[in-house]
Formats: structure tokens, sequence, C-alpha cells
């Protein structure tokens, strides 16, 4: 489904080719037009990628497991093919290295527990993970 934010990116990562390619074809002809297209394209999709790390593995850590052994990006693992763990509607879905499984929404670390539900368990504040209430997780959300 095309979104907003990925059409804007995809028109980004386009325009970034149109103005290489316009470049670089000049200087060079055909072979500057498809260069320069491709060199724009890859740019700012690389571009792209960086900011998503930086935000979602460096800005924003991973908290600690409930266990308390997993700390960082690296005890985490999510599942193959996705982008980071990202699956629909802007949910990142982890696994620890403890097995415990864990759903991130927004700036929201929810615990996943064996029926499908989720708890609540921490809350990205002030630059730091501090525990979330109980309360404030009425229902539950569905990782699924």
């Amino acid at each position: 489904m095309l979104t907003l934010p990925r059409f804007v990116g995809t028109a980004i990562w386009i325009a970034c080719g149109v103005v290489l390619s316009s470049r670089f074809g000049k200087a060079w002809g055909t072979s500057g037009y498809v260069f320069g297209f491709l060199a724009g394209f890859s740019a700012a999709f690389l571009l792209t990628w960086l900011i998503l790390v930086t935000r979602n593995l460096l800005l924003m850590p991973f908290p600690e497991c409930r266990r308390g052994k997993c700390r960082t990006f690296r005890d985490y693992v999510w599942k193959r093919g996705t982008i980071y763990g990202w699956e629909k509607g802007g949910i990142f879905r982890y696994r620890c290295k403890c097995g415990d499984e864990y759903v991130r929404d927004g700036d929201r670390f929810m615990e996943v527990l064996s029926d499908g539900t989720t708890r609540p368990y921490k809350k990205y504040q002030g630059g730091k993970w501090v525990d979330e209430e109980p309360g404030q997780n009425a229902g539950g959300v569905s990782p699924t």
C-alpha cells in the first residue's frame, strides 16, 4: 500500500536521480544520464537508510529486556526481510536473545504475552527508557 511518506520518499529518490542525470548527461551524453540517475537515486536511498538506522537504532536505543540481560540492539533480532523489525502500521517487532518478544510502537516498548496480547513495559521519555504504568495500555495492542 502506498502511503504519503512512501510516496514522498520515492519522489525524492527519483528527483535526486533526475537532477544528477541532467548534470552528468550534459557532460557525458547518454551514459552520463544513466550513470547520473543511478548515482542520484542510490545516494538518496542510502541517505534515507542512514537516517532510519540512526533514528531507530542509535538515537532511540533499545531498553534492557525484562530479564536484564539484553541491553543493545545487538541483543535483539527481528524477522528476516523486514527493515529493522518494521511491520505494517509503524510497529516494530523484536525478540531478545533470552527469547522474550517485544513490540515497539513509537516511544513505547511492550512485551508480547503468550496469548498474543501486549503488556506495557517501557516508555522512552526524556532520553531514557522508564517503566510504564500498567494501566496505560488498556486492552493491549495486537502485534499481528
